[in-house]
């Protein structure tokens, strides 16, 4: 019979969700946002051999919203995201990205755009969460500052109202003294 420690289900569920993010990260750097975004950054739509690929109404029509969009597409459906690494890379969450196009000078311009753009939305992201998360702690630094305020200012209302004892004919407030 077989039985999992809670250290080998926390190693499936960690594994598990290693695979989500990695999925995630995949969807991510496929997403027309990104796409999108390496597009215009990079003036990928006025790459001659991209253009190439496009259909001739669409270049004919000269409407550059449709051209953007087919160039979107065009990118999109060439660009290869995948899970790479095995055995051998002891569980680590790497991506394989390539594009496939007939130009390999041009395809790795279209590449590079698409990684950097991917690396801007991540970069901001973790900028983002971590002012997030900064404004978070400060605020409840602050909060639990006026509540350990509070508490104190409480205490020593209690003590001032305490009734006094006598101790060896003086006078005392039993709270006053610790």
């Amino acid at each position: 019979s077989h039985t999992r420690t809670a250290n080998q289900e926390s190693i499936g569920i960690d594994y598990a969700m290693e695979n989500e993010m990695l999925a995630t990260h995949q969807h991510i750097m496929r997403s027309p946002a990104i796409v999108r975004r390496a597009i215009e950054v990079n003036k990928l739509a006025d790459i001659e051999s991209v253009r190439h690929e496009l259909p001739e109404e669409v270049l004919s029509e000269g409407d550059q919203d449709a051209i953007q969009r087919a160039v979107d597409g065009y990118i999109r459906e060439n660009l290869v995201v995948e899970r790479a690494g095995s055995r051998e890379t002891n569980g680590a969450q790497v991506m394989r990205v390539s594009f496939r196009h007939g130009s390999a000078e041009d395809g790795a311009i279209v590449l590079s755009s698409i990684i950097a753009a991917y690396e801007e939305f991540v970069d901001k992201m973790v900028y983002q969460f971590g002012g997030e998360a900064i404004s978070l702690i400060r605020q409840e630094r602050a909060d639990l500052e006026a509540q350990v305020q509070d508490c104190d200012r409480q205490y020593a209302d209690f003590v001032r109202q305490s009734p006094m004892r006598a101790q060896m004919g003086e006078a005392v407030n039993p709270h006053a003294v610790r």
